[in-house]
Parts: structure tokens; sequence; C-alpha cells
């Protein structure tokens, strides 16, 4: 399965979630944060493609945030090998 997640018009870190929350089929329970995005991706992601569109994008508006993304995503791929995530500007 393959989910594009298009983040030009993201400005924060709630329209981030709300985004991620409106491609990835996350629980009702889902945390909103990194860690809880993790969770997705390790719980359900075996045989996904995740692709962040406009990656640069965010490192506009929260640099650190845009790495720790980039870096739990790693993780995940790393605990899922069947999980693709890719980051394009």
């Amino acid at each position: 399965m393959k989910y594009e997640i298009f983040m030009g018009d993201v400005k924060n870190k709630e329209q981030f979630h709300d985004l991620i929350q409106e491609t990835l089929p996350c629980p009702p329970y889902y945390g909103r944060n990194l860690d809880a995005l993790y969770d997705v991706l390790t719980e359900q992601g075996s045989g996904w493609e995740v692709v962040f569109h406009g990656y640069d994008e965010i490192l506009h508006w929260t640099p650190g945030n845009a790495e720790a993304l980039k870096s739990i995503c790693e993780d995940a791929m790393a605990a899922c090998p069947d999980l693709k995530i890719v980051f394009e500007d």
C-alpha cells in the first residue's frame, strides 16, 4: 500500500498530525506526536510505502521536528523491514 503525504501547506505540528490522520489508517487513539506515529508505522506499516512530499517545507517552520521525523522514520524502517519511507523535496 502506498501513502503519499503532501506537506506543502503544513505550517505547524497540529496541521502535520491532522494530515497524518487523514492519510494513514491511524487508530482512533492516535496520540498526535512522533512517538504515536512511530507506533503506527511499526505496528501497521508492513508492506507500506510512505512518501513525504515537500519535506523541505517543514524544515522552514520546525527544523528540529523535521529531523526528529526523519529519525523516527529511519528507526521504524529498521524495526519493520517491509516498510519503505521516502522524503522528497
